[in-house]
């Protein structure tokens, strides 16, 4: 089995690519991060890429031109150097295909819809760890949305989980049940509307 791991250059953002060839002719792809807004070029027109192209947009246009598309797409964090880059890449129609079908997005609403399901581990974790100027609760509510139009397969990922493939395994380190309540209670916070999240489920 072979791995390549490709670290974008999207400005002061993430936004990893990664490719485990694990048997012949067969290669699982995982996009990690989008980096931030302003990383993806917002139409596709090629006399333009040569001074407008970016990094992330190089790769996913590369696997649209190739017919390929992602097996897994995966936002660590709704920081706006982690998320912005992905939020663009969706609202281009030309690239949902590449992102694939499946996403790891723990959500307010999946939060607020799962959540109840998982067992406290008992950890503190203070609401001021998650909150500051680049944590971008905005742009991920607007994910929501899209996501929810486009209705990729979706999970909770939490600490302790294993994921498995046939290629093999991928063991979830973070984060935990404590964190996921915490960032839904910002959520609500910030994104204020009649119902709360948890009432919309």
């Amino acid at each position: 089995m072979k791995m390549s791991i490709n670290a974008l250059q999207v400005k002061h953002g993430d936004s990893i690519v990664i490719e485990i060839e694990w048997a012949t002719d067969k290669v699982f792809r995982i996009l990690v991060d989008g980096g931030p807004p302003g990383v993806i070029a917002k139409i596709n027109i090629p006399a333009l890429k040569s001074h407008q192209a970016k990094a992330l947009t190089s790769a996913l246009d590369s696997y649209r031109d190739a017919g390929l598309s992602l097996d897994l797409t995966v936002l660590t964090h709704i920081d706006s150097d982690h998320i912005g880059g992905l939020l663009a890449a969706y609202k281009r129609e030309d690239y949902r295909r590449v992102l694939g079908t499946g996403i790891w997005f723990n959500s307010a609403r999946l939060i607020a819809s799962e959540l109840t399901t998982v067992q406290s581990d008992g950890s503190d974790f203070a609401i001021d760890q998650i909150s500051g100027p680049e944590t971008s609760v905005k742009q991920a509510a607007d994910l929501d949305d899209l996501l929810d139009e486009l209705k990729p397969t979706r999970r909770l990922v939490i600490a302790g989980q294993q994921m498995q493939y046939e290629w093999g395994t991928i063991d979830i380190l973070s984060p935990t049940s404590t964190q996921l309540n915490e960032l839904a209670v910002k959520w609500e916070m910030e994104v204020p509307s009649k119902e709360t999240w948890r009432d919309q489920i």
